[in-house]
């Protein structure tokens, strides 16, 4: 099965340009520290959907606590190396990449801007 996005983003200010901008730099700043501590093993579902970054760990639990999705696990991520003090959410438990895409769908509802990402190891 081959899945296709197409996400149309209308950028109407300066402010919303520079937003997008700052979520890209930081989707690259996590591409290259890593996802090592959701590695996944022989068995385990092998996609997950990011929620958010957050500049404290406290921000990001509160992040995660306020995430519902079909009581799916969120786990909060410390970065590896790179800026120590940021932590991802994620929602675990995704067997295939289309019921990721569809987590997503109620992710964005709740007021994130969600990414699917296959997860180290299972690819």
């Amino acid at each position: 099965d081959l899945v296709l996005t197409i996400q149309i983003k209308v950028l109407r200010t300066p402010e919303d340009l520079e937003d997008d901008s700052i979520r890209r730099r930081i989707a690259v700043e996590r591409s290259l520290v890593g996802l090592e501590g959701l590695d996944v093993r022989p068995g385990e579902a092998p996609f997950a959907v990011w929620g958010t970054t957050a500049n404290d760990r406290a921000a990001a639990e509160a992040a995660a606590s306020s995430l519902q999705v079909d009581g799916r696990t969120v786990r909060v991520l410390p970065w590896k190396g790179g800026d120590p003090r940021r932590h991802d959410v994620f929602v675990l438990g995704f067997d295939r990449y289309a019921d990721a895409m569809r987590a997503s769908l109620e992710v964005r509802r709740q007021g994130f801007e969600p990414e699917v990402v296959a997860l180290p190891g299972s690819i």
